[in-house]
C-alpha cells in the first residue's frame, strides 16, 4: 500500500509541475527585440523556473511539518529496580 501512494502522489505531483511549467511558458512577457528562438527558450526557462519555485517551496513546507510529526509513545516497561532484583534473588 506505500509504494502504490508513493507512486500515484508521485505521479501526480510530477503532472501538477509540469502543468505549471507550462502555464508560466505560456504567461511569459518577452522583452523588446527578441527573436522567435529566444522567446522560445526564454519563456521553457522561465517556466521551468516557476516550477522549481513551487516544488522547493513545498519542500520546504514538508520539512518543517515533518517536525511537528509524534513519534510512537515510548512502552510502560519497568525495569527490575535495585530493591526487588534483591527481593527476587533466593539464599
Amino acid at each position: 500500500m506505500n509504494n502504490t501512494l508513493r507512486t500515484i502522489a508521485g505521479s501526480i505531483g510530477t503532472a501538477l509541475l509540469v502543468t505549471v511549467m507550462t502555464n508560466a511558458s505560456k504567461d511569459y512577457i518577452p522583452s523588446a527585440g527578441e527573436t522567435k528562438q529566444q522567446i522560445m527558450s526564454n519563456a521553457m526557462i522561465h517556466g521551468i523556473n516557476v516550477a522549481f519555485l513551487i516544488a522547493a517551496v513545498i519542500a520546504i513546507v514538508g520539512i518543517v511539518l515533518s517536525f511537528f510529526i509524534k513519534g510512537k509513545p515510548k512502552s510502560n516497561q519497568h525495569e527490575p529496580s535495585a530493591e526487588t532484583e534483591g527481593s527476587l534473588q533466593t539464599n
